[in-house]
């Protein structure tokens, strides 16, 4: 079933059974700004929460359609999306990444199949869509009546819904990965308690916050107040297969009628939503705020830029971010072809670093210790760029070390990795390791402590194949402090490691 037909059924859906929806006085319309005497439906909030993408029906015409929100929370005129290069018929957006620079559609080919698409911002608009390549995609959902996905915020993990039965209403949730050569797993059904007496009850429009965590969707399971409620489940493991029972967000969310396609933005303050309650005709998009317990979990909102450091001008470059101490690539985005600004969103518990990579250029990587975080944060982080040329000094954040001594921990490897990854691609590079200290103890101390965690740095790369010539190792103490040594953050500044390029 092609997308067009897919809405059709939905609005018809949604009409007939949603006529008395007990929470209409709850329900805040988004206004003419957004909606209109047509239908709008599927709508999807960009995690920072400043951009509303949703889909206008227009005779048998489905049109994307996208909205900004000014500083004072008024959403402004919408603006139907230009035709995408190349594929006319992709013209629904499933997800946002957090970068607002890619954007999951779906659509159908030549032979009016679905098919799902990445396309990218670029500095002439969204780029010529890119079909995904989903192993056995095609086999799994030549029956579907129709078909829903959302892309999680990592950029690694699909959730589809779907029937393999024709002809079938009833979906079940599918799970899908991202390979290391880019195409993506099998769709898996999930298992219970998601997906419960397949084939009686029907699981539909997923939605993961965030949190990559809380899962949201629509189900017709026993317990609900209408036809269709709005439910959550909580990720308990990595293998994304374990999930907490399904709870119910209650009746201040749900109706005695429709109840489906929930965005939430990645503060989790309010719940994006269809509904026939009040509108200026058909289907409107409405908003409702979430009560605390059916929240996502608080995450960060790390935005900033990534600019040439000789002239300030934007870096096309992608900003990949890993937990630690694993080193365990979480996720990746991309900045802003025209100014060079990106977005990323780091779940809670966790320490993270991440990096920009530009080729010709080398990243100062970041920290955050996200371990004790307990709400939602906006932070503004600027991406330091270094150009590989002979006399820069780059300055390797997370380098750790055991308490007054040259002990190297695991958190520390991750960055070390990136130091031999980029003496392995440039074999003519040498570079000197050099170890700083603050003010606090005498001179030999620090002397003696730099060049001791300065050799460690530099045993840990001779160990991973880079030959000895290339590399040496120097203590300075306290000599060449970086900022005052008066305060304590200061201090912190001053306790470093760097590397210098000596030869290229």
């Amino acid at each position: 079933m092609n997308l067009s037909t897919f809405f059709n059924l939905l609005v018809v859906l949604i009409l007939f059974i949603q006529v008395n929806n007990t929470n209409a006085q709850q329900l805040e319309n988004l206004g003419k700004n957004i909606n209109s005497e047509l239908h709008e439906i599927a709508p999807v909030i960009s995690p920072d929460g400043n951009t509303l993408y949703f889909t206008k029906k227009r005779g048998n015409d489905d049109e994307a359609w996208y909205s900004t929100i000014d500083i004072n929370g008024k959403w402004l005129s919408s603006k139907k999306m230009n035709k995408l290069p190349g594929k006319s018929d992709v013209n629904a957006v499933m997800s946002i990444t957090p970068d607002g620079n890619k954007i999951l559609l779906t659509g159908y080919n030549e032979e009016k199949n679905t098919r799902l698409y990445f396309s990218f911002k670029s500095l002439n608009g969204w780029s010529r869509p890119e079909m995904l390549n989903i192993i056995n995609f095609e086999k799994l959902i030549e029956n579907t009546m129709f078909f829903n996905v959302y892309l999680s915020n990592s950029g690694k993990v699909l959730i589809m819904s779907f029937s393999k039965s024709k002809d079938s209403y009833l979906h079940s949730l599918y799970i899908s990965f991202l390979n290391n050569n880019g195409s993506w797993s099998e769709p898996k059904v999930l298992p219970s308690p998601i997906n419960v007496n397949e084939g009686k009850y029907g699981n539909w429009i997923p939605f993961i916050a965030s949190d990559d965590v809380t899962l949201y969707f629509s189900s017709d399971r026993n317990g609900g107040y209408g036809d269709c409620d709005i439910y959550l489940s909580r990720r308990l493991d990595d293998s994304w297969l374990q999930w907490s029972q399904p709870e119910n967000l209650g009746k201040s969310i749900n109706s005695n009628g429709w109840d489906a396609y929930y965005s939430v933005s990645a503060k989790g303050d309010y719940a994006y939503l269809v509904s026939n309650s009040s509108g200026y005709g058909g289907l409107d998009i409405f908003r409702i705020k979430l009560p605390e317990n059916v929240k996502p979990n608080p995450v960060v909102l790390i935005s900033g830029k990534v600019l040439n450091p000789i002239n300030s001008q934007p870096l096309d470059a992608a900003i990949t971010y890993y937990t630690l101490p694993e080193g365990v690539e979480a996720g990746i985005a991309r900045t802003n072809p025209s100014d060079g600004s990106y977005k990323i969103v780091l779940p809670y518990g966790k320490q993270y670093s991440f990096i920009a990579t530009v080729d010709g250029y080398y990243s100062i990587s970041n920290y955050l210790d996200l371990t004790t975080v307990s709400e939602y944060k906006e932070m503004d982080i600027t991406v330091d760029m270094k150009p590989i040329e002979i006399g820069e000094v780059v300055r390797l954040n997370n380098i750790f070390f055991d308490f007054n001594k040259s002990t190297l921990r695991p958190e520390s490897y991750q960055e070390l990795d990136r130091v031999v990854k980029l003496l392995k691609e440039n074999l003519k590079i040498e570079i000197e390791i050099s170890g700083h200290t603050d003010n606090v103890g005498t001179d030999d101390y620090n002397l003696n402590l730099s060049n001791e965690r300065a050799s460690s740095v530099v045993a840990y790369i001779v160990s991973k194949g880079i030959s000895q010539n290339r590399i040496t190792a120097k203590g300075y103490g306290k000599t060449n402090p970086v900022a005052t040594n008066d305060t304590e953050e200061g201090r912190q500044l001053n306790r470093r490691v760097e590397f210098k390029i000596i030869k290229k």
